[in-house]
């Protein structure tokens, strides 16, 4: 089994990985900026590994499949999230975290997001590896890349959290502010709609990833980011402003 991947681009986004695991952990920036600058870095990696060596989706090593797993690929189920397997890919994950992303961020705090985020790709990452061992719907050998499932879950705890805010969504050529919950609503009829027309999209990674949003925000364990209850209101800042006893009593 191997400890570390054999092809020197993959070990480098092996390196890219851990470097942007650090920066969300320690740092101080906003999580959903820091994820979406990562998704590109690795997309330009992809690139020139692709143009350089005919790779089938570029960092192959880090793409997820059971086949690899079980052959020690110990990193994939992590690494896979932060690969795309073309533009229109990468294009849609991105379009998703840079609007829903820093919104939910600021909802729930940079640490609930970001477990939002990592949990709702490894579920899809669980449910690629199940499938492919308990029924023929995956193959063992098929590459899972991409943060389709992470994404859903970002999407799907904002939509649930904030119904009616409204989120930009492409319509052909036209860009239109949908609430929140239906920009979530026409995702799931489209995933329901990958079932039937095209296998190469992985679809119960979709699924996998809204059920980790669906439970987060249904949970209860979510609080706003700054310690409050929705709606509550801190007045006592506006103490000193209160020049007479019944404004203070009021307050």
């Amino acid at each position: 089994m191997p400890l570390l991947p054999g092809d020197p681009v993959s070990l480098i986004g092996l390196g890219l990985t851990a470097a942007t695991i650090a920066v969300l952990l320690i740092s101080d920036w906003p999580r959903a900026h820091v994820l979406s600058a990562a998704l590109l870095v690795f997309f330009g990696v992809q690139f020139v590994d692709q143009w350089l060596t005919g790779a089938r989706v570029g960092m192959d090593e880090l793409a997820l499949s059971t086949r690899g797993l079980v052959n020690g690929d110990w990193w994939s189920p992590l690494t896979y999230m932060f690969l795309h397997a073309g533009f229109l890919h990468i294009f849609g994950n991105l379009w998703i975290l840079a609007t829903a992303g820093p919104m939910l961020e600021d909802s729930v705090g940079p640490n609930a997001f970001l477990a939002i985020y990592a949990l709702g790709g490894l579920a899809a990452a669980l449910a690629g590896v199940a499938l492919s061992l308990t029924t023929g719907i995956v193959s063992t050998g098929s590459l899972m890349v991409g943060a389709s499932g992470a994404i859903f879950g970002v999407l799907t705890a904002f939509a649930v959290r904030h119904p009616k805010e409204k989120l930009p969504f492409i319509l052909i050529f036209l860009v239109v502010w949908l609430p929140s919950m239906t920009v979530l609503l026409i995702y799931l009829a489209l995933n329901l709609a990958y079932i039937f027309t095209d296998t190469t999209i992985a679809w119960y990674g979709h699924f996998a990833g809204f059920l980790v949003g669906l439970i987060a925000a249904s949970s209860g364990r979510l609080k706003p980011a700054e310690g409050q209850e929705p709606g509550e209101l801190d007045l006592s800042a506006y103490k000193p402003l209160a020049t007479t006893p019944r404004a203070r009593e009021a307050i």
